[in-house]
């Protein structure tokens, strides 16, 4: 007898999210992509901030402003490859340990779950579920951390140019 295949909507549990940051690396490597992502982001907002002192500035062509624009713009742009870099390794590294979990499972299976379960099924699973794991699941999380921490810095930097913006952002 073919058993029914198993299908859940709604939203994602903590628990999900819970084994995807362990397959990740946890902690170890969890701190380091937040570092970078905050690095690359200080970078950029750093480049913003001294283009804007440069053009309001009084002494326009003095000789520290280039230098400094061009070291500002240097970090960011390697703050933000190795940011790029080292977050598409790590959440692949999840990808490839989440794809191991699941073949290993597949393999110690009792024969009665492939006597109820057909083949193409089973592969269709596993081949559905390990591109959602390398494609979309890594570029969407570090799409959403990229734009949670620009939306941050740009909130942040407003609160630091105009402090009576604190009042308008503290019910966020």
């Amino acid at each position: 007898q073919v058993l029914l295949d198993d299908r859940e909507s709604g939203h994602v549990s903590g628990v999900t999210y819970k084994s995807y940051f362990h397959a990740m690396g946890g902690v170890p490597k969890g701190i380091p992509v937040i570092c970078l992502l905050s690095l690359a982001q200080a970078s950029a907002i750093g480049v913003s901030v001294w283009v804007a002192e440069w053009a309001e500035s009084e002494d326009q062509g003095a000789s520290h402003w280039l230098p400094v624009f061009a070291a500002l713009a240097f970090s960011a742009l390697l703050f933000g490859t190795l940011r790029a870099d080292y977050s598409m390794k790590v959440l692949s590294g999840a990808s490839q340990h989440l794809h191991m979990k699941a073949v290993q499972r597949v393999l110690r299976a009792p024969m009665a779950f492939f006597d109820g379960t057909p083949l193409g099924r089973v592969l269709n699973r596993l081949t559905k579920d390990v591109g959602f794991c390398d494609d979309l699941l890594p570029l969407t999380l570090f799409d959403f951390l990229q734009c949670f921490l620009m939306v941050f810095g740009t909130i942040l930097l407003a609160c630091i140019a105009n402090p009576f913006v604190v009042i308008a952002v503290m019910p966020l």
